[in-house]
């Protein structure tokens, strides 16, 4: 009796191994796709691809104020993220070689912190020694103004002051570089 309530209890086991193994068989992990945190209320419709990115003011960590406007005649990458956002934050060390390379000499980095504030935002940029501008963005304005959907996302701007490229969730070292380097 004890024997054949054992045999059961294995043939209930391996057949709970078996369908859970063909379950993922048939539906397996997805490899080399982006990650994303979706915001609950997206912010409306993306700016379009072609057209002026949308204009803003901004202040930096530092306290220095400036206009997108002001950056025209260099291209410039608008990420917008989050401290709290760990796929944000893989994101990271590529942002951060780039702007120490020669290519991020030539290109404005813009890190936008999506409703943080600035001791929060300043205190992560220093703890993890950012040198590209970090933009606190406490009243979501400048999320807004681009239509935020879901962070990380990141906005390419040709010299010209035009959007020429959206990549929303993470993207990998070399698609950063592709994306600045069509810029010059």
């Amino acid at each position: 009796m004890r024997r054949t309530a054992v045999l059961q209890g294995a043939g209930v086991l391996a057949l709970l191994v078996a369908i859970v193994g063909l379950f993922l068989w048939l539906n397996p992990p997805a490899t080399g796709t982006t990650s994303s945190v979706t915001l609950d209320e997206p912010a409306g419709t993306l700016p379009e691809i072609g057209a002026p990115a949308p204009g803003f003011t901004a202040t930096t960590i530092e306290g220095e104020e400036f206009r997108l406007s002001d950056l025209q005649g260099r291209p410039v990458w608008v990420v917008v993220n989050a401290t709290w956002c760990t796929s944000c934050r893989s994101e990271i060390p590529d942002i951060q070689q780039i702007a120490q390379s020669e290519l991020g000499d030539e290109v404005e980095i813009l890190s936008v912190y999506l409703g943080e504030d600035t001791p929060t935002v300043t205190e992560f940029a220093e703890r993890l020694g950012l040198t590209y501008t970090n933009v606190p963005d406490p009243g979501k304005g400048i999320s807004q103004a681009y239509a935020v959907p879901a962070i990380p996302v990141h906005y390419f701007i040709d010299p010209h002051g035009v959007l020429q490229a959206i990549e929303i969730g993470t993207i990998g070292h070399s698609q950063m570089v592709s994306h600045l380097e069509s810029l010059r």
